[in-house]
């Protein structure tokens, strides 16, 4: 069952020259993703809403979760972990 993150968790994330997220650093620690499952885009609801780009993503230790970028802050955050 889905997990809805209670607060926005910020993360720091690598990505590849295409901007694709390839490693996630949660708790000081640092995850490959093995495989993106999903990407979509929510465009700006309101004028000082920037929009966001999801992934829904699997990491080396096999948490499936959903990550996304702020379009206009470019901040990472993660939005929902499954099981």
């Amino acid at each position: 069952m889905p997990r809805m993150s209670q607060e926005k968790e910020q993360l720091k994330v690598s990505t590849n020259i295409e901007g694709t997220p390839v490693c996630i650093v949660r708790d000081a620690k640092p995850e490959r993703i093995i495989r993106i499952y999903q990407q979509w885009h929510r465009p700006a609801e309101a004028p000082c809403d920037s929009g966001r780009t999801y992934y829904k993503i699997r990491t080396s230790k096999g948490i499936i979760c959903d990550i996304y970028r702020e379009s206009l802050s470019h901040a990472w955050h993660i939005s929902q972990v499954y099981g």
